[in-house]
């Protein structure tokens, strides 16, 4: 089978160590899942989840894989996943447009939002893999997130549209102010481009299809070269409906 991070642990990393996470679109989970996530990350998730996008999109839809349901709704939520026992715990969440019309080819999937999530594990505990909350910190820190985001929008492309022309839009997103990330991360490590004009001069940014498989591909390959952790970050194992 091809890699698909869909299918597979998520790598992510919590003070400097490894953890194996898991991703799922909001739309694929059922009420009683739903309602094992903790406290913190079940209020995050209330609004996206209880929407057109997520529980109450309708028996059929919620059949759908996420790039079936992207394609039909134009939109689709994801949330990252790990495990402590009987709870599941959140650790970010992103949302994807799929904006690609027949007129305006150019625009593929817009990646709208996405963050980590301040994480505690269930009566504060602090696992001996992960160590102590950093410095003043009363929580755990999530990294990797906006990677994994970036590798499933374009595996979604790429999944979508696999023969379109390289210089063709494959995904995009609206970047913070912020230019050390923009410059050192986006543009030089990821491969963003700068949209012209007022888009670009707003921190409009885009993939095109050939950067976006040359993104994939070095995120395979790291991914391949990592052993997954176990008993630290375990995934979540079902039951997310099918």
């Amino acid at each position: 089978m091809r890699f698909s991070i869909k299918a597979s642990w998520v790598p992510l990393h919590i003070n400097g160590k490894l953890i194996a996470g898991r991703i799922a679109a909001l739309h694929r989970i059922d009420e009683r899942t739903f309602n094992r996530i903790d406290d913190r990350g079940r209020m995050l998730l209330q609004n996206l989840y209880c929407s057109a996008y997520g529980c109450l999109c309708g028996t059929d839809d919620a059949r759908l894989t996420p790039v079936e349901f992207l394609q039909k709704n134009h939109a689709v939520y994801h949330a990252f996943f790990i495990s402590y026992n009987t709870t599941i715990i959140v650790l970010g969440y992103t949302i994807f447009h799929y904006r690609y019309t027949e007129l305006d080819p150019k625009e593929g999937i817009h990646i709208d939002y996405f963050s980590s999530v301040p994480v505690n594990y269930p009566d504060n505990i602090k696992p001996t893999y992960l160590g102590k909350y950093p410095e003043c910190d009363t929580f755990y820190r999530v990294r990797g997130i906006g990677r994994a985001t970036i590798t499933l929008a374009c595996s979604y492309a790429n999944e979508l549209h696999p023969g379109m022309k390289g210089s063709s839009i494959a995904v995009d997103l609206t970047a913070r102010s912020d230019k050390e990330l923009i410059g050192k991360r986006y543009v030089k490590d990821y491969g963003f481009e700068f949209y012209t004009g007022a888009r670009g001069k707003g921190n409009g940014l885009f993939l095109n299809h050939t950067k976006a498989r040359v993104f994939l591909k070095k995120y395979e390959d790291t991914y391949n070269k990592l052993t997954r952790p176990e008993g630290n970050g375990l995934t979540c194992i079902e039951s997310f409906r099918r």
